[in-house]
């Protein structure tokens, strides 16, 4: 099993609407913690379990809340390069402060169709997820993605990734907090809505014995319906990383983002820099830090 914990602070916007002012930031702590467990059936079968407790801070609204996940994947493999799974996953949303933000329930199912090849490998998953509720209307909405790897050399990597799929904005920072470099959530705004998020991302990566490097660029459409209607980024990352001894290595990140609500004249552009530092306690334990700053500018004053 593997067991991971990350906790990622950042200051995100009250308002994305309104101007980016002190007044107008808060503190945003992301705690989160899970187990990915595997357990083999047979030479072609096996089940995995993911456990995921998530805890989420903000400093002036009242949209704290606790979030547990489980997720579970049955796998069989057809043949060598080829493996079907089938997939669930239940997410319980709890708000701490306020009343009027009710508690929600999100069961996904999918199917999942995974190939490799001499140098490339996809994942496909196709289903549908349902948001529960007490006090709000049912909704549900299918869920695909597709992601794919090919490595050129032996040093190189190209990677692909589209998908489309209900969320909410605190399972969006966790996801960023988790894995920076989906680069997606520097200004996420914060409310209690379930919304559809489509992404697509492109990124090649090169990894030398003294150094390497990464170009990542991603688009992101997300659906909030009604008067607020859609905001749609894009950005594009550039990392380099070297390792400073046998058990430490250190990244340095820029990134550009650039947004705007279709429902409004409203646009924002972002630039980030971020710094990691990777220090490998043992083969199976690795404790990472991160920091970074963004700054943004906007059409309103």
């Amino acid at each position: 099993f593997v067991w991971d914990v990350t906790n990622s602070y950042s200051r995100q916007p009250i308002d994305t609407l309104a101007a980016d002012i002190p007044d107008n930031r808060q503190d945003v702590n992301v705690f989160s913690t899970g187990l990915d467990a595997l357990l083999p059936l047979s030479v072609r079968q096996r089940l995995s379990f993911r456990p995921e407790y998530d805890r989420f801070y903000y400093e002036k609204t009242d949209y704290d809340n606790q979030q547990y996940i489980l997720g579970a994947t049955w796998s069989y493999q057809v043949t060598s390069p080829l493996a079907l799974s089938l997939n669930t996953n239940v997410n319980r949303t709890e708000y701490e402060e306020n009343d009027a933000y009710q508690d929600t329930t999100m069961v996904g199912y999918f199917l999942g169709i995974h190939g490799k090849g001499r140098r490339s490998s996809f994942v496909a998953n196709l289903g549908f997820t349902d948001v529960l509720g007490d006090g709000i209307a049912d909704r549900s909405g299918y869920l695909a993605n597709l992601s794919w790897t090919h490595r050129p050399t032996r040093r190189s990597e190209l990677s692909a990734y589209m998908g489309s799929e209900l969320t909410n904005p605190s399972r969006v920072l966790a996801q960023v907090g988790i894995d920076p470099e989906l680069g997606i959530g520097a200004d996420q705004q914060i409310d209690s809505s379930v919304f559809r998020a489509e992404t697509a991302r492109l990124s090649y990566n090169w990894q030398g014995a003294r150094a390497g490097w990464r170009l990542n660029g991603y688009w992101d459409d997300r659906n909030y319906g009604g008067s607020s209607g859609r905001q749609r980024t894009t950005g594009t990352q550039l990392g380099v990383n070297r390792p400073l001894g046998p058990d430490l290595s250190a990244s340095l990140q820029a990134g550009y983002e650039r947004a705007r609500l279709t429902e409004t004249l409203f646009r924002y552009e972002s630039y980030t820099l971020q710094g990691s530092l990777a220090y490998f306690i043992s083969s199976k334990l690795k404790v990472t830090l991160t920091v970074s700053d963004t700054r943004r500018t906007s059409n309103i004053d």
